[in-house]
């Protein structure tokens, strides 16, 4: 036998095609034809190389070695599978789940997040972005459900046609598929070579070279060396072990990164006074980032050092997702509209229209609903004072006819509805600003334009409504 059909036989063996095997050894396709052919020789590097991959001697590569002595080998356990449509069926059901399972919950998230975007005061923009996030999903979901499927029908028929053969050695797996009384493919498997191991109902899914294999559970021994792998697959790097100081850091920053979101809203409301909107104060919650973002890098880190998956997998996970929220919501500062916002035009057009001097304001905060059906379409503006700059304006409005200690019923139809809670005021005033009257219905009937006042006197409150009215004896 010559080099060329010795990498042939072991290539096979292991069930890579030309290019798998050029892909593992940095080499072209037909660099791996030429050898197998014989027309040119590995160098001393990809003989090296190929001894590693094949995990044969380089003597037996060349042919100074014994190569039959593999096949003197006596398997430990043989095991054949053949499987009826009812079984395939089953396992297209499990495998659907697991590979649809990350889809759906992402639709799941967006439609969650949109939910809150809509309820939410947000730019119509974020909404459309969380839109088009589930449209996506979906179609990501459907277009892979159809491809997924159409494989399946493809692999139906081959499978169920198929005849698998297992042989178990002291260190490897040969796995040999019979169609029609003919060997169509045989491959060659170390056990610290085997890329996963799944169990799933009454079935193993072994993973090697990106095949998958069935194996039915109840076929095998009791002492089967396949359920020693069972939950977990056999590599060549032993995981670490971490000690309880580690464990321990793990865990605290999970709970850090998994209540950042919820402690950094508390803060943000803190920040917020009563006169400005909460959204306007979420760039606190970029502060907060830092304690997902520390959960995920930490975790990148344990992986990087070899430590097992589940010591850090949550702390990458949680950290990514919280970031990303916090990310998200902290935006909000900067891309939610003002309408009137925290502008002095409200108080500008209160004292122009009535002749009232309010007094100097710490804050407001005005909402825009002029897109609304009348009679409410409006400017809503909250104002709120210092109480040392309030203590006159207070004493005037006592004495000034303007100013009415409760809104009388005569008066109910053209003032807002705010004007029904006396408790939410202690003084109140109704301007006409088409007929410029304080506080009096109007001669005629048709549509008016109202600016209606009310203040707070505990809480240095005041409250203006403009709006639109239609008015009719």
């Amino acid at each position: 036998m010559t080099v060329g059909e010795r990498i042939q036989m072991y290539r096979k063996q292991l069930g890579f095609s030309q290019e798998e095997l050029g892909q593992k050894m940095l080499v072209s396709r037909q660099t791996i034809s030429l050898w197998e052919k014989n027309q040119t020789v590995p160098t001393i590097d990809n003989l090296i190389r190929l001894k590693e991959i094949f995990n044969v001697s380089v003597d037996e590569l060349l042919g100074f070695g014994n190569d039959d002595k593999k096949n003197d080998d006596v398997p430990l356990e043989v095991y054949e599978f053949n499987f009826t449509k009812d079984e395939l069926n089953e396992i297209h059901s499990m495998q659907k789940k697991g590979i649809f399972k990350k889809p759906i919950i992402s639709i799941i998230i967006w439609a969650v997040l949109l939910i809150f975007f809509i309820i939410s005061p947000i730019h119509n923009g974020i909404t459309g972005f969380a839109v088009g996030m589930i449209v996506l999903s979906l179609i990501t979901y459907t277009k892979g459900r159809g491809i997924y499927n159409k494989q399946w029908k493809k692999s139906f028929a081959q499978i169920f046609e198929t005849t698998y053969e297992y042989k178990l050695f002291e260190d490897y797996l040969c796995i040999t598929l019979h169609r029609n009384n003919e060997k169509i493919r045989e491959a060659k498997c170390y056990y610290t070579d085997i890329e996963k191991l799944e169990p799933k109902g009454n079935w193993f899914f072994l993973k090697i070279s990106g095949q998958i294999y069935i194996i039915r559970k109840s076929d095998l021994k009791e002492d089967s060396a396949i359920f020693t792998f069972e939950h977990k697959t056999p590599v060549k790097k032993a995981e670490k072990k971490a000690s309880a100081k580690l464990k321990a850091t793990s865990i605290l920053l999970l709970v850090f990164a998994a209540s950042s979101l919820w402690l950094a809203m508390p803060v943000a409301m803190v920040v917020s006074n009563a006169d400005e909107s909460l959204y306007k104060n979420f760039w606190v919650l970029f502060l907060f980032a830092i304690l997902p973002i520390s959960s995920a890098v930490f975790g990148f880190v344990l992986k990087a050092k070899g430590y097992n998956k589940g010591l850090y997998l949550k702390n990458i996970i949680v950290g990514l997702i919280m970031t990303v929220l916090l990310c998200l919501f902290g935006s909000l500062s900067y891309i939610v509209p003002d309408s009137y916002g925290n502008s002095d035009t409200p108080i500008i057009k209160v004292e122009q229209a009535t002749g009232i001097d309010i007094p100097e304001h710490r804050g407001i905060k005005t909402q825009d609903f002029s897109e609304g059906e009348e009679p409410f379409a409006c400017y809503n503006s909250e104002i709120y004072f210092d109480e040392s700059e309030v203590k006159e304006f207070e004493k005037q409005m006592a004495t000034d006819g303007k100013w009415l200690p409760y809104v009388p019923n005569k008066l109910i139809g053209i003032a807002s509805s705010y004007a029904a809670y006396e408790n939410f005021y202690d003084y109140a005033l109704i301007y006409n600003t088409y007929t410029s009257e304080f506080n009096k219905l109007p001669e005629k009937n048709g549509k008016y334009h109202y600016i209606n006042v009310f203040y707070n006197m505990e809480d240095n409150y005041m409250y203006v409504v403009e709006y639109d009215m239609f008015y009719q004896k």
